[in-house]
């Protein structure tokens, strides 16, 4: 995978080279939404990104056009776990989780990802608006 630095997003008011990590996501969009915690820390697993780049293929072959997914949430460090009220041991705070949307309803996304060998071995979570993945251990709800 060749790293592109083309974009820049805004972070405490500097503008800072977005660094693409694979085709479809940037390392941004992983990044700790708390305030005043870890200021966006945005480690991530590269067996996520590329599960997530298998994902969105499955997505937009079901759907049959290119269909985006969003990074609703990806790394979380333990303040900002705690206060979203995730597990103690989420994989959010290992950096191996994401909870994402799209256009596409999500009972559709958690059957696409089933197909995703590193999701089918990890963690799939249905929720009324996203879908949870993770390369954790085994779990579905």
């Amino acid at each position: 995978m060749q790293k592109a630095n083309v974009r820049l997003y805004l972070k405490e008011g500097v503008n800072v080279p977005r660094e693409q990590m694979s085709e479809h996501f940037y390392r941004d969009e992983f990044a700790c939404k708390g305030e005043h915690c870890c200021n966006g820390s945005a480690p991530i697993s590269e067996k996520l990104i590329d599960g997530l780049e298998s994902f969105r293929k499955a997505l937009s072959s079901y759907v049959g056009e290119d269909t985006p997914v969003h990074i609703n949430s990806g790394f979380r460090c333990k303040k900002h776990n705690t206060e979203e009220g995730g597990e103690d041991e989420s994989e959010h705070t290992n950096a191996n989780a994401v909870d994402v949307s799209s256009d596409v309803p999500v009972v559709i996304m958690y059957e696409c990802a089933l197909n995703v060998d590193v999701f089918r071995g990890g963690g799939i979570g249905l929720y009324s608006n996203r879908l949870h993945l993770d390369v954790g251990r085994k779990r579905r709800w």
